[in-house]
């Protein structure tokens, strides 16, 4: 993880470090580039709400401030408490980049996957070199677009309130409905 000098703003590194790692919510914000929004205690527990981009092998926080208000109403909605969690605290292990909880049953479920060996035919099928991509239905293709065009389709995409994959999807199905 790297973070970016005005993320600082009187913030430790390691404040910032604390709430990555501790993350209770991160959600995806945007794409070109791909963007991230992360709440999380800081070393002191105070939630904060911050903005990276998503790199090859980390994250670059660009922006890092107390969380509002409206953010911890968010919080509460997104993470619901775990029953086994004592009232009045998140559970240990924050949410998953689609909202799901990782609770102490999960992490044990996965890791009892992960003991056991994973079918290696399958995971052939879905290596390749890069960041995973995000959960998809259907197959991902590749497609070149010059950064004039990636800029374009971005600020169409935004516009429509569709993430720039939507929107080449979309643009691909409407030219093969033709």
């Amino acid at each position: 993880m790297d973070i970016h000098p005005a993320a600082l703003d009187g913030r430790s590194r390691a404040d910032i470090f604390s709430a990555v790692e501790n993350a209770r919510l991160t959600t995806h914000i945007g794409n070109a580039p791909t963007q991230i929004f992360i709440v999380g205690p800081d070393t002191t527990g105070v939630d904060l709400e911050m903005t990276a981009v998503v790199r090859h092998e980390d994250v670059f926080v660009l922006h890092a401030a107390p969380a509002r208000p409206a953010t911890r109403a968010l919080l509460a909605e997104v993470v619901p408490p775990d029953p086994q969690t004592p009232a009045g605290t998140l559970p240990d292990y924050g949410t998953a980049a689609d909202d799901y909880e990782l609770t102490s049953a999960v992490i044990d479920r996965l890791s009892g996957e992960a003991e056991a060996g994973y079918d290696v035919d399958y995971l052939l099928t879905r290596t390749r070199p890069g960041r995973p991509a995000p959960m998809t239905v259907g197959a991902v293709v590749r497609v070149g677009l010059s950064q004039t065009d990636l800029t374009d389709a971005a600020a169409q995409a935004e516009a429509e309130g569709v993430t720039v994959e939507q929107f080449v999807a979309d643009a691909v199905e409407m030219l093969l409905e033709r």
